[in-house]
Protein backbone atom coordinates (compact mmCIF):
# COMPACT_ATOMS: atom_id res chain seq x y z
CA UNK A 1 0.00 0.00 0.00
CA UNK A 2 1.12 3.49 -0.83
CA UNK A 3 1.03 6.12 1.35
CA UNK A 4 0.21 9.79 0.74
CA UNK A 5 4.28 10.77 1.07
CA UNK A 6 4.76 7.79 -0.85
CA UNK A 7 2.93 8.81 -4.07
CA UNK A 8 5.32 9.30 -6.97
CA UNK A 9 6.18 12.93 -7.72
CA UNK A 10 7.11 14.39 -11.39
CA UNK A 11 10.37 13.87 -11.91
CA UNK A 12 12.20 16.94 -11.80
CA UNK A 13 13.24 18.65 -15.58
CA UNK A 14 16.47 16.69 -17.01
CA UNK A 15 18.13 20.37 -17.55
CA UNK A 16 18.07 20.92 -14.16
CA UNK A 17 15.90 24.26 -13.70
CA UNK A 18 13.16 22.40 -11.91
CA UNK A 19 11.00 23.58 -14.40
CA UNK A 20 7.86 21.53 -15.29
CA UNK A 21 8.39 19.35 -17.93
CA UNK A 22 4.80 19.49 -19.02
CA UNK A 23 4.88 23.37 -19.50
CA UNK A 24 8.53 23.75 -20.85
CA UNK A 25 7.29 23.83 -24.47
CA UNK A 26 5.00 26.57 -24.18
CA UNK A 27 7.27 28.56 -22.28
CA UNK A 28 9.86 28.33 -24.70
CA UNK A 29 7.74 28.92 -27.46
CA UNK A 30 6.71 31.94 -25.52
CA UNK A 31 10.27 33.08 -25.13
CA UNK A 32 10.73 32.63 -29.12
CA UNK A 33 7.52 35.02 -29.95
CA UNK A 34 8.02 37.25 -27.03
CA UNK A 35 11.83 37.69 -28.14
CA UNK A 36 10.54 38.68 -31.91
CA UNK A 37 7.94 40.77 -31.19
CA UNK A 38 10.05 43.15 -28.56
CA UNK A 39 13.01 42.80 -31.40
CA UNK A 40 10.45 44.20 -34.06
CA UNK A 41 9.06 46.79 -31.52
CA UNK A 42 12.63 47.79 -30.37
CA UNK A 43 14.03 48.21 -34.08
CA UNK A 44 10.82 50.22 -35.33
CA UNK A 45 11.29 52.15 -32.38
CA UNK A 46 14.87 52.76 -32.33
CA UNK A 47 14.67 53.58 -36.01
CA UNK A 48 11.85 56.80 -35.71
CA UNK A 49 13.25 57.93 -32.65
CA UNK A 50 17.07 58.53 -33.60
CA UNK A 51 17.82 61.22 -36.64
CA UNK A 52 20.96 59.31 -37.34
CA UNK A 53 18.84 56.24 -38.69
CA UNK A 54 17.29 57.62 -41.88
CA UNK A 55 15.34 54.97 -44.08
CA UNK A 56 16.26 56.04 -47.07
CA UNK A 57 19.58 54.49 -47.00
CA UNK A 58 19.48 50.99 -48.59
CA UNK A 59 23.06 49.91 -46.63
CA UNK A 60 21.46 50.77 -42.94
CA UNK A 61 18.62 48.23 -43.97
CA UNK A 62 21.07 45.86 -45.84
CA UNK A 63 23.32 45.92 -42.42
CA UNK A 64 20.88 44.91 -40.61
CA UNK A 65 19.48 42.33 -42.69
CA UNK A 66 22.66 40.78 -43.09
CA UNK A 67 23.31 40.82 -38.61
CA UNK A 68 19.85 39.47 -38.35
CA UNK A 69 21.00 36.25 -40.66
CA UNK A 70 23.81 36.16 -38.79
CA UNK A 71 22.11 35.62 -35.51
CA UNK A 72 19.83 33.24 -37.20
CA UNK A 73 22.24 31.26 -38.08
CA UNK A 74 24.09 31.69 -34.20
CA UNK A 75 21.15 30.63 -32.74
CA UNK A 76 19.70 27.90 -35.11
CA UNK A 77 22.66 25.60 -35.84
CA UNK A 78 23.20 25.04 -32.00
CA UNK A 79 19.56 24.08 -31.92
CA UNK A 80 19.73 21.81 -34.57
CA UNK A 81 22.98 19.94 -33.45
CA UNK A 82 22.88 19.52 -30.39
CA UNK A 83 18.84 20.43 -29.39
CA UNK A 84 17.88 22.82 -26.85
CA UNK A 85 17.65 21.77 -23.91
CA UNK A 86 18.62 23.67 -20.69
CA UNK A 87 19.50 27.25 -20.15
CA UNK A 88 21.81 27.45 -23.61
CA UNK A 89 18.85 25.94 -25.47
CA UNK A 90 16.75 28.98 -24.35
CA UNK A 91 19.39 31.24 -24.65
CA UNK A 92 19.72 29.87 -28.59
CA UNK A 93 16.35 30.08 -29.21
CA UNK A 94 16.25 33.72 -28.07
CA UNK A 95 18.94 34.68 -30.34
CA UNK A 96 17.67 32.83 -33.57
CA UNK A 97 14.20 34.85 -32.43
CA UNK A 98 16.38 37.88 -32.69
CA UNK A 99 18.09 37.60 -35.44
CA UNK A 100 14.55 36.41 -37.21
CA UNK A 101 13.13 39.26 -36.44
CA UNK A 102 15.69 41.51 -37.79
CA UNK A 103 16.07 39.52 -40.67
CA UNK A 104 12.57 39.38 -41.70
CA UNK A 105 12.06 43.40 -40.73
CA UNK A 106 14.39 44.57 -43.19
CA UNK A 107 13.63 42.17 -45.61
CA UNK A 108 10.36 43.22 -45.84
CA UNK A 109 11.12 46.50 -45.84
CA UNK A 110 14.03 46.27 -48.90
CA UNK A 111 11.83 43.81 -50.69
CA UNK A 112 8.63 46.37 -50.78
CA UNK A 113 10.32 49.62 -51.07
CA UNK A 114 13.55 49.06 -52.62
CA UNK A 115 15.03 50.68 -50.01
CA UNK A 116 14.74 54.17 -51.29
CA UNK A 117 11.02 55.24 -50.54
CA UNK A 118 10.63 56.43 -47.29
CA UNK A 119 7.38 57.79 -47.64
CA UNK A 120 6.18 53.66 -47.49
CA UNK A 121 7.68 53.40 -44.48
CA UNK A 122 4.45 53.11 -42.59
CA UNK A 123 2.08 50.87 -44.97
CA UNK A 124 5.78 48.75 -44.33
CA UNK A 125 5.89 49.10 -40.83
CA UNK A 126 2.26 48.10 -40.11
CA UNK A 127 2.28 45.17 -42.67
CA UNK A 128 5.81 44.32 -41.59
CA UNK A 129 4.84 44.45 -37.75
CA UNK A 130 1.70 42.40 -38.36
CA UNK A 131 3.64 39.84 -40.26
CA UNK A 132 6.27 39.79 -37.88
CA UNK A 133 4.15 39.09 -34.66
CA UNK A 134 1.84 36.79 -36.68
CA UNK A 135 4.43 34.79 -37.60
CA UNK A 136 5.71 34.49 -34.35
CA UNK A 137 2.55 33.69 -32.53
CA UNK A 138 2.38 30.70 -35.41
CA UNK A 139 5.88 29.43 -34.35
CA UNK A 140 4.61 29.81 -30.33
CA UNK A 141 1.37 27.32 -31.17
CA UNK A 142 3.64 25.15 -33.69
CA UNK A 143 5.92 24.33 -31.14
CA UNK A 144 3.23 23.93 -28.38
CA UNK A 145 1.04 21.80 -30.10
CA UNK A 146 3.70 19.73 -31.89
CA UNK A 147 5.67 19.10 -28.67
CA UNK A 148 2.17 18.80 -26.73
CA UNK A 149 1.47 16.22 -29.28
CA UNK A 150 4.90 14.22 -29.08
CA UNK A 151 4.66 14.20 -25.47
CA UNK A 152 1.48 12.56 -24.59
CA UNK A 153 2.58 10.18 -27.65
CA UNK A 154 5.62 9.42 -25.78
CA UNK A 155 3.94 9.58 -22.53
CA UNK A 156 1.43 6.82 -23.10
CA UNK A 157 4.32 4.81 -24.03
CA UNK A 158 6.03 5.36 -20.86
CA UNK A 159 3.02 4.58 -18.94
CA UNK A 160 2.68 1.81 -20.82
CA UNK A 161 6.01 0.26 -19.55
CA UNK A 162 6.11 1.49 -16.27
CA UNK A 163 6.01 -0.54 -13.04
CA UNK A 164 3.57 -0.39 -10.21
CA UNK A 165 5.49 2.98 -8.08
CA UNK A 166 7.57 3.83 -10.91
CA UNK A 167 7.53 7.33 -12.53
CA UNK A 168 6.87 7.60 -15.75
CA UNK A 169 9.78 9.34 -17.77
CA UNK A 170 8.82 12.66 -19.96
CA UNK A 171 11.49 11.45 -22.67
CA UNK A 172 10.86 15.32 -24.48
CA UNK A 173 13.18 16.24 -21.39
CA UNK A 174 15.79 13.78 -21.46
CA UNK A 175 18.59 14.74 -23.11
CA UNK A 176 18.09 17.90 -24.37
CA UNK A 177 15.10 18.66 -26.48
CA UNK A 178 14.16 15.01 -26.97
CA UNK A 179 12.88 13.61 -30.42
CA UNK A 180 9.36 14.92 -30.20
CA UNK A 181 10.29 18.94 -29.35
CA UNK A 182 12.87 18.44 -31.92
CA UNK A 183 11.04 17.48 -34.75
CA UNK A 184 8.26 20.46 -32.92
CA UNK A 185 11.21 23.44 -33.05
CA UNK A 186 12.50 22.30 -36.70
CA UNK A 187 8.83 21.51 -38.33
CA UNK A 188 7.50 24.95 -36.94
CA UNK A 189 10.73 26.60 -38.35
CA UNK A 190 10.19 25.79 -41.59
CA UNK A 191 6.51 26.32 -41.57
CA UNK A 192 7.59 29.57 -39.90
CA UNK A 193 10.28 30.21 -42.93
CA UNK A 194 8.04 29.54 -45.73
CA UNK A 195 5.27 31.97 -44.28
CA UNK A 196 7.56 34.66 -44.24
CA UNK A 197 8.68 34.46 -47.50
CA UNK A 198 4.89 34.27 -48.56
CA UNK A 199 3.79 37.19 -46.30
CA UNK A 200 6.85 39.12 -47.87
CA UNK A 201 5.79 38.92 -51.29
CA UNK A 202 2.30 39.75 -50.08
CA UNK A 203 3.44 42.95 -48.77
CA UNK A 204 5.86 43.89 -51.53
CA UNK A 205 2.67 43.18 -53.85
CA UNK A 206 0.14 45.47 -51.58
CA UNK A 207 3.70 48.17 -51.61
CA UNK A 208 3.86 48.07 -55.48
CA UNK A 209 0.14 48.20 -55.87
CA UNK A 210 0.22 51.18 -53.31
CA UNK A 211 3.37 53.07 -55.01
CA UNK A 212 4.61 51.70 -57.98
CA UNK A 213 2.00 51.01 -60.69
CA UNK A 214 3.04 50.37 -63.96
CA UNK A 215 3.37 53.33 -67.09
CA UNK A 216 4.14 56.46 -66.85
CA UNK A 217 7.12 57.41 -63.95
CA UNK A 218 4.63 60.42 -62.75
CA UNK A 219 1.27 58.08 -62.67
CA UNK A 220 -0.65 58.78 -60.25
CA UNK A 221 1.91 61.25 -58.31
CA UNK A 222 1.67 65.18 -58.12
CA UNK A 223 3.90 67.04 -59.70
CA UNK A 224 5.35 70.53 -59.16
CA UNK A 225 7.36 72.69 -61.34
CA UNK A 226 10.46 73.93 -60.19
CA UNK A 227 11.55 75.94 -63.05
CA UNK A 228 10.59 79.41 -64.16
CA UNK A 229 10.10 80.29 -67.86
CA UNK A 230 12.36 81.90 -69.52
CA UNK A 231 11.49 85.09 -71.51
CA UNK A 232 12.16 88.62 -71.77
CA UNK A 233 11.78 89.22 -67.64
CA UNK A 234 13.84 86.48 -65.98
CA UNK A 235 16.56 87.24 -63.81
CA UNK A 236 19.85 87.23 -64.98
CA UNK A 237 22.87 88.57 -62.78
CA UNK A 238 23.47 91.72 -63.50
CA UNK A 239 26.69 91.75 -65.58
CA UNK A 240 24.59 89.58 -67.75
CA UNK A 241 22.40 89.91 -71.00
CA UNK A 242 19.06 88.88 -70.53
CA UNK A 243 17.33 85.96 -72.77
CA UNK A 244 16.80 86.57 -76.34
CA UNK A 245 13.72 84.77 -78.46
CA UNK A 246 14.21 85.58 -82.09
CA UNK A 247 11.46 84.47 -84.89
CA UNK A 248 12.90 82.36 -87.72
CA UNK A 249 9.57 81.77 -89.08
CA UNK A 250 5.92 81.70 -87.66
CA UNK A 251 2.88 81.21 -89.79
CA UNK A 252 0.94 79.25 -92.98
CA UNK A 253 3.69 77.40 -95.13
CA UNK A 254 3.10 76.54 -99.09
CA UNK A 255 2.20 73.06 -97.97
CA UNK A 256 -0.63 74.30 -95.99
CA UNK A 257 0.77 73.68 -92.85
CA UNK A 258 1.51 75.47 -89.43
CA UNK A 259 5.14 76.25 -88.90
CA UNK A 260 7.00 77.93 -85.99
CA UNK A 261 10.78 78.17 -85.32
CA UNK A 262 13.31 80.05 -83.41
CA UNK A 263 16.73 81.15 -82.00
CA UNK A 264 17.42 81.96 -78.58
CA UNK A 265 20.00 83.52 -76.62
CA UNK A 266 21.16 83.17 -72.90
CA UNK A 267 23.71 83.63 -71.24
CA UNK A 268 24.17 80.09 -68.81
CA UNK A 269 23.70 82.06 -65.80
CA UNK A 270 20.17 83.22 -65.88
CA UNK A 271 16.63 81.79 -65.08
CA UNK A 272 16.31 78.30 -63.24
CA UNK A 273 19.96 77.12 -64.13
CA UNK A 274 22.83 74.59 -63.14
CA UNK A 275 26.25 75.71 -61.65
CA UNK A 276 28.00 72.79 -62.76
CA UNK A 277 31.27 72.54 -60.62
CA UNK A 278 33.66 73.97 -63.13
CA UNK A 279 31.76 77.33 -62.28
CA UNK A 280 34.18 77.64 -59.42
CA UNK A 281 36.20 74.64 -59.58
CA UNK A 282 39.30 73.97 -61.56
CA UNK A 283 38.98 70.33 -63.23
CA UNK A 284 35.65 69.56 -61.73
CA UNK A 285 32.48 68.73 -63.72
CA UNK A 286 31.16 70.44 -66.37
CA UNK A 287 27.88 70.56 -67.73
CA UNK A 288 28.23 67.84 -69.72
CA UNK A 289 29.86 65.97 -67.43
CA UNK A 290 27.31 65.83 -64.31
CA UNK A 291 26.22 62.38 -62.98
CA UNK A 292 22.84 61.42 -63.51
CA UNK A 293 22.60 60.66 -60.04
CA UNK A 294 23.16 64.38 -58.86
CA UNK A 295 20.71 65.80 -61.20
CA UNK A 296 17.88 62.96 -60.08
CA UNK A 297 17.52 61.87 -56.75
CA UNK A 298 15.44 62.02 -53.24
CA UNK A 299 15.72 65.19 -51.94
CA UNK A 300 14.43 67.17 -48.67
CA UNK A 301 13.13 70.85 -48.38
CA UNK A 302 14.74 72.82 -45.79
CA UNK A 303 12.30 75.75 -44.81
CA UNK A 304 14.56 78.92 -43.69
CA UNK A 305 11.96 81.56 -44.79
CA UNK A 306 10.91 82.94 -42.02
CA UNK A 307 14.44 84.05 -41.49
CA UNK A 308 15.62 84.82 -44.75
CA UNK A 309 12.28 87.00 -45.31
CA UNK A 310 13.46 89.00 -41.87
CA UNK A 311 16.89 89.23 -42.85
CA UNK A 312 17.75 89.68 -46.84
CA UNK A 313 21.66 89.04 -45.68
CA UNK A 314 20.75 85.77 -43.48
CA UNK A 315 23.04 82.71 -44.49
CA UNK A 316 21.37 79.30 -43.66
CA UNK A 317 23.56 77.65 -41.05
CA UNK A 318 24.69 73.75 -39.65
CA UNK A 319 22.17 75.05 -36.86
CA UNK A 320 18.93 75.59 -39.10
CA UNK A 321 19.99 72.54 -40.77
CA UNK A 322 20.21 70.26 -37.58
CA UNK A 323 17.16 71.93 -36.17
CA UNK A 324 15.13 70.62 -39.11
CA UNK A 325 17.04 67.02 -39.08
CA UNK A 326 15.58 66.66 -35.35
CA UNK A 327 11.79 67.26 -36.89
CA UNK A 328 12.10 65.53 -39.93
CA UNK A 329 14.94 63.40 -39.99
CA UNK A 330 18.91 62.57 -40.98
CA UNK A 331 19.29 63.72 -44.60
CA UNK A 332 20.29 60.83 -46.12
CA UNK A 333 23.44 60.62 -48.55
CA UNK A 334 23.34 61.55 -52.09
CA UNK A 335 19.69 63.80 -51.23
CA UNK A 336 19.23 66.45 -53.10
CA UNK A 337 18.78 69.65 -50.48
CA UNK A 338 16.35 72.24 -51.40
CA UNK A 339 16.56 75.22 -49.40
CA UNK A 340 12.99 76.61 -49.20
CA UNK A 341 14.35 81.24 -48.04
CA UNK A 342 10.60 82.32 -49.73
CA UNK A 343 12.39 84.58 -51.93
CA UNK A 344 10.41 82.68 -54.91
CA UNK A 345 7.31 85.16 -54.56
CA UNK A 346 9.79 88.15 -56.10
CA UNK A 347 9.93 86.83 -59.10
CA UNK A 348 10.65 88.49 -61.76
CA UNK A 349 10.67 91.97 -59.56
CA UNK A 350 14.50 92.47 -59.59
CA UNK A 351 14.52 95.07 -57.21
CA UNK A 352 12.94 92.79 -54.07
CA UNK A 353 14.60 89.30 -55.40
CA UNK A 354 17.81 90.53 -56.13
CA UNK A 355 17.98 93.86 -54.02
CA UNK A 356 18.56 96.14 -57.21
CA UNK A 357 17.30 96.14 -60.99
CA UNK A 358 20.00 98.09 -61.96
CA UNK A 359 22.37 96.29 -64.60
CA UNK A 360 26.74 96.41 -64.95
CA UNK A 361 29.61 95.91 -62.85
CA UNK A 362 28.13 98.33 -60.80
CA UNK A 363 25.07 97.00 -59.70
CA UNK A 364 26.69 93.83 -58.02
CA UNK A 365 27.86 95.57 -55.24
CA UNK A 366 24.31 96.26 -54.53
CA UNK A 367 22.86 92.93 -54.45
CA UNK A 368 21.02 91.57 -51.70
CA UNK A 369 19.20 88.08 -51.04
CA UNK A 370 20.10 85.03 -48.55
CA UNK A 371 22.31 82.38 -49.17
CA UNK A 372 24.09 79.45 -47.47
CA UNK A 373 26.83 79.66 -44.81
CA UNK A 374 30.24 78.32 -46.12
CA UNK A 375 30.20 76.47 -43.13
CA UNK A 376 26.61 74.91 -43.65
CA UNK A 377 28.32 74.08 -47.16
CA UNK A 378 30.91 72.69 -45.69
CA UNK A 379 28.95 70.26 -43.75
CA UNK A 380 26.18 69.30 -45.66
CA UNK A 381 29.56 67.82 -48.45
CA UNK A 382 31.59 66.42 -45.18
CA UNK A 383 28.97 65.26 -42.96
CA UNK A 384 25.89 64.44 -45.08
CA UNK A 385 27.42 63.90 -48.69
CA UNK A 386 24.24 65.52 -50.18
CA UNK A 387 24.11 65.05 -53.94
CA UNK A 388 23.41 68.64 -55.10
CA UNK A 389 22.11 71.92 -53.29
CA UNK A 390 19.15 74.06 -54.92
CA UNK A 391 17.84 77.22 -54.05
CA UNK A 392 14.84 79.80 -54.96
CA UNK A 393 17.53 82.64 -54.92
CA UNK A 394 20.14 83.75 -57.78
CA UNK A 395 23.20 82.31 -55.94
CA UNK A 396 23.89 79.86 -53.64
CA UNK A 397 25.99 82.31 -51.61
CA UNK A 398 24.18 85.72 -50.32
CA UNK A 399 23.95 88.79 -52.80
CA UNK A 400 26.66 90.56 -50.51
CA UNK A 401 29.88 87.79 -50.96
CA UNK A 402 32.50 88.62 -53.18
CA UNK A 403 34.80 85.28 -52.21
CA UNK A 404 31.77 82.98 -53.52
CA UNK A 405 33.25 80.39 -50.54
CA UNK A 406 29.87 78.34 -50.52
CA UNK A 407 30.24 77.69 -54.00
CA UNK A 408 33.91 77.01 -53.67
CA UNK A 409 32.99 74.45 -50.91
CA UNK A 410 30.73 72.26 -52.73
CA UNK A 411 32.07 72.10 -56.17
CA UNK A 412 35.72 71.20 -54.97
CA UNK A 413 33.56 68.52 -54.35
CA UNK A 414 31.60 68.30 -57.39
CA UNK A 415 28.47 68.95 -55.61
CA UNK A 416 26.17 71.48 -58.26
CA UNK A 417 24.09 73.75 -57.39
CA UNK A 418 20.49 74.82 -58.91
CA UNK A 419 19.77 78.13 -58.51
CA UNK A 420 16.73 80.51 -58.91
CA UNK A 421 14.16 77.62 -58.51
CA UNK A 422 10.66 77.99 -58.18
CA UNK A 423 7.62 76.54 -56.24
CA UNK A 424 10.12 75.44 -53.41
CA UNK A 425 6.86 76.34 -50.83
CA UNK A 426 4.47 73.42 -52.75
CA UNK A 427 7.08 71.00 -51.79
CA UNK A 428 7.09 69.14 -48.47
CA UNK A 429 9.61 68.43 -45.73
CA UNK A 430 10.65 65.00 -47.76
CA UNK A 431 9.35 62.38 -49.45
CA UNK A 432 9.66 63.74 -53.41
CA UNK A 433 12.19 62.74 -55.87
CA UNK A 434 13.51 65.72 -57.74
CA UNK A 435 14.56 65.53 -61.62
CA UNK A 436 16.53 68.62 -62.88
CA UNK A 437 17.94 68.62 -66.22
CA UNK A 438 19.89 70.95 -67.95
CA UNK A 439 20.92 71.62 -71.09
CA UNK A 440 24.26 69.14 -72.41
CA UNK A 441 26.16 71.87 -73.01
CA UNK A 442 29.62 70.34 -73.23
CA UNK A 443 32.46 72.31 -71.69
CA UNK A 444 29.70 74.35 -70.41
CA UNK A 445 29.82 76.07 -66.60
CA UNK A 446 26.33 75.89 -66.18
CA UNK A 447 23.14 76.14 -68.24
CA UNK A 448 19.14 76.34 -68.25
CA UNK A 449 17.73 73.58 -66.16
CA UNK A 450 14.12 72.34 -66.20
CA UNK A 451 13.56 70.76 -62.83
CA UNK A 452 10.38 68.97 -61.48
CA UNK A 453 9.74 67.33 -58.55
CA UNK A 454 7.68 63.88 -58.52
CA UNK A 455 5.99 63.81 -54.79
CA UNK A 456 4.72 60.55 -53.43
CA UNK A 457 1.49 59.30 -53.39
Amino acid sequence: MTTASEAPRPAPAADGSGADPARRPLRDALVVAGTMAATFAVLRLALAASPGADLDVAGYNVHHLFTGLLLVAAGGLPLAIRGGGGRAGTAARAVFAVGLAMALDEWVYLIATDGSNASYLLPVSLWGGVAVVGLAIFYALAVGAVAARCRRREGAGGETGAGAGEVPVDRSSAGGLGGGRTAAVHASTVVLLACAVAAGGCISVQVQEVGAPGGSLAEGRRIVDLTHAFDADTVYWPTAEGFRLEEDFRGPTEGGYWYEANRFCAAEHGGTHLDAPVHFARGRHAADEVPLDRLVGRAVTVDVSAAALADPGHEVSVRELRDWEEEHGRIPPGAIVLLHTGYGRYWPDRARYMGTDRRGPEAVADLRFPGLHPDAARWLVEERAVGAVGIDTPSIDTGSSTLFWSHRVLFEQNVPAFENLANLDRLPPRGFTVVALPMKIRGGSGGPLRAIALLDR
